[in-house]
């Protein structure tokens, strides 16, 4: 309501009307931009504060499983001492099957945790600072300045030689700027990217300088797993640390689910959180048959499907990182369309099985050896599609 020569004094500060208006604005834009920040840091702090308590609920889950195995040890192992006492200087009957299937199981959960034991040296932290770009401003949609700011990443990887070479996802290491690798025994080194292959999400990285002592992970064979199968999930959920769960294979071949180019994953009912990406999925022998790589959840946490990267796809895809740091891969020049049983049914084929030839390319690699448009692939190689 004031007149332009109205003048205000404020703090011993002499303003006029215009003067005062235009501070005023800069103030107020100034506290927007601040409940901008404000709001993001709450957000940020809820969504932590979620990712913890999802933490600390598969800990909870491993610690249970541990516990559980031990006392089925110690169950069983009590039960074999009473057989073995009460047969001595008796007339009683021991069923020798029975003690034996007993003896076999109490050996077989302590495989699993010297499996554990045995395997967690191979599996490591990989931690990431990425740069990341944003408009400043009160209304970054609509041009100005970009302003940077560094982000924090966290997941997991394996050591595949001894010379430092580390097998983890694409997605761990995408964009980095820099990589540390913590090794279980608290070691810290610099890591750089060999090579990465986003279709399959899969990376190599190195550590700097060989260190000493690194332990590779030996490979297993994933075509030779069967559902049901007991399997375990080394990584670093969350970022509290190394953390063994164990599941079974609930399914093989898991594809068209729109996680990366190329799906052939094991699904597992392993806990498998974030962070625990790029870790290990090892089977009883304590073999490497997969890097887990993501989840189908709800919630973002845990919900009972992990997907793990076979190693029958990742061991070739690593070796070509290695040699040439990307992926190149072969053209068939077909189209393809899965065999379902309407369609085995209308060509009059024994199942739904193979893929049907929708296309091929005039001069393709497919053409050209006599394939021909409405074939029906069945094997490659001998293999079953």
């Amino acid at each position: 309501l004031a007149s332009s020569d109205t003048s205000f004094t404020i703090s011993n500060c002499v303003y006029t009307r215009d003067q005062l208006k235009e501070d005023l604005g800069r103030r107020f834009d100034y506290a927007k931009e601040a409940e901008v920040v404000l709001t993001g840091k709450k957000r940020l702090l809820d969504n932590r504060a979620k990712s913890l308590t999802s933490a600390m609920q598969a800990l909870d889950h491993a610690r249970s499983q541990k516990s559980m195995l031990e006392s089925q040890i110690a169950a069983l192992e009590g039960q074999n001492q009473l057989v073995k006492a009460s047969s001595v200087g008796s007339n009683f009957v021991v069923d020798n099957s029975k003690l034996a299937q007993s003896q076999k199981l109490i050996d077989d959960i302590k495989k699993q945790l010297d499996v554990a034991e045995r395997v967690l040296p191979s599996v490591v932290t990989v931690s990431t600072t990425v740069v990341q770009r944003q408009q400043s401003g009160m209304f970054p949609f609509f041009g100005g300045p970009q302003t940077e700011r560094q982000g924090q990443g966290i997941g997991s990887g394996v050591i595949v030689s001894a010379d430092g070479y580390i097998l983890t996802n694409n997605h761990v290491v995408a964009e980095a700027k820099e990589i540390k690798v913590t090794v279980s025994d608290k070691r810290e080194f610099d890591a750089t990217v060999v090579g990465t292959d986003p279709k399959s999400d899969l990376a190599v990285i190195k550590i700097k300088g060989a260190p000493a002592g690194l332990r590779a992970a030996e490979w297993g064979d994933s075509s030779k797993l069967r559902l049901g199968d007991v399997v375990l999930a080394i990584g670093n959920p969350f970022g509290v640390g190394q953390t063994v769960t164990m599941g079974i294979v609930s399914a093989k071949g898991r594809a068209d689910l729109g996680i990366t180019a190329y799906e052939d994953f094991i699904q597992t009912d392993a806990a498998i959180n974030p962070g625990n990406s790029g870790g290990a999925l090892i089977d009883t022998e304590g073999k490497l048959v997969g890097i887990n790589t993501a989840i189908l959840s709800r919630s973002g946490g845990y919900q009972g499907i992990g997907l793990a990267i076979p190693s029958s796809m990742a061991q070739p895809i690593m070796a070509t990182l290695k040699q040439a740091g990307k992926v190149s891969r072969g053209f068939l020049g077909v189209g393809i369309q899965d065999v379902d049983r309407d369609l085995a049914t209308a060509l009059k084929l024994s199942g739904p099985n193979g893929v049907l030839l929708t296309e091929v390319r005039g001069g393709g690699p497919a053409g050209k050896a006599g394939l021909l448009r409405g074939d029906v692939v069945t094997k490659v190689d001998g293999k079953p599609v």
